[in-house]
């Protein structure tokens, strides 16, 4: 994931809980085709909120705090 995004290696320890993170909502053959999130929870995992590793993301802020 560094090398394709031609990242920095300061980004690691991100790049390692990114794939754990994607692993636990993964299905698994051993899991009966289940994510370990789903057998954790009881219920399966939304993907909604994933985006591509890497992209350019923006914080909102409002007024009052940017006045600041």
């Amino acid at each position: 994931m560094l090398k394709t995004k031609k990242m920095s290696k300061e980004f690691w320890a991100e790049i390692v809980d990114c794939v754990v993170y994607l692993s636990n909502r993964h299905p698994m053959r051993g899991l009966n085709d289940m994510t370990p999130q789903e057998v954790w929870n009881e219920r399966k995992p939304s993907a909604t909120h994933l985006r591509v590793f890497g992209t350019i993301g923006y914080v909102y802020m409002n007024d009052q705090i940017r006045a600041k």
